[in-house]
């Protein structure tokens, strides 16, 4: 019903944001600000359309707006941080996860995102305490381990990178923690059938990549000396590779004319 009363340009706003036509929705917002300047769910609105358009300013300004006038909003709190860490204030990003936890403590999310912005910042001890809190939480949650993996490599263990992102797969079976994981595996030396066997299931589970994982699976089937079935793949990713990706075209071109394979 509060939607519903801010009128006709706030409800084409709200319908081309949903169309993420975030230009036209703009427009339409401006229109609706004329004639309710001090909207808070206006505001809202109009913050998280600037923030897809990349105008993270202006998108925290409108949001912070409507953030005092409900800080309990838990939607709105996590459109907020967003906006504070793409506009490079982890601070206050911190400051509002922080507030939505008093408010809502079990809420994974939360803790997920501060561990993120931790993250970014180079502070490796915050982030990974974040990110076992969440973990405490909700032991089987994937995103947690994929985060947690990619914390550890970050910290430069990459056994602990390992562990986490084999308990992402179990979990998730997330094509991404499948190919971090093989990625990981054939750096560590590890036999390379475990990293085969997961771009296999990755190539299984997202079809519509089928060149991203047939071309490592190309490489590493040259890195074993199978030269004649690494071409063979090599070959099917030739005429699968999009046109925009020049460099990996240019290095599939490479191999394929006998070039480096370790």
């Amino acid at each position: 019903e509060a939607y519903r009363a801010l009128g006709e340009n706030f409800a084409l706003a709200y319908a081309y944001t949903n169309l993420e036509d975030f230009q036209k929705a703009i427009v339409f917002y401006e229109k609706a600000r004329e004639e309710h300047p001090e909207n808070p769910i206006l505001k809202k609105e109009m913050g998280r359309a600037l923030l897809f358009l990349g105008k993270t300013e202006q998108a925290v300004e409108a949001l912070c707006f409507a953030w005092e006038a409900d800080s309990g909003d838990l939607e709105l709190g996590y459109v907020l941080a967003s906006a504070f860490t793409e506009n490079e204030q982890g601070d206050q990003a911190l400051s509002v996860l922080s507030r939505l936890l008093e408010n809502y403590p079990e809420e994974i999310g939360a803790h997920l995102m501060m561990g993120d912005v931790h993250l970014k910042a180079g502070d490796m001890e915050h982030a990974g305490e974040r990110y076992r809190a969440a973990l405490n939480l909700h032991p089987e949650f994937p995103d947690i381990y994929s985060r947690l993996g990619a914390w550890a490599v970050a910290a430069g263990d990459r056994a602990q990178a390992i562990e986490y992102y084999s308990e992402a797969v179990e979990y998730g079976n997330n094509v991404q923690d499948m190919q971090r994981l093989a990625d990981l595996h054939l750096e560590e030396g590890h036999d390379p059938e475990i990293a085969l066997g997961l771009l296999n299931n990755a190539l299984y589970l997202d079809p519509g990549n089928r060149w991203v994982y047939l071309f490592r699976i190309g490489e590493i089937y040259l890195q074993k000396g199978w030269k004649e079935e690494g071409r063979e793949v090599l070959v099917q990713v030739r005429e699968m590779i999009p046109e925009d990706r020049e460099e990996d075209r240019s290095r599939l071109d490479s191999l394929l004319n006998g070039g480096d394979h370790d």
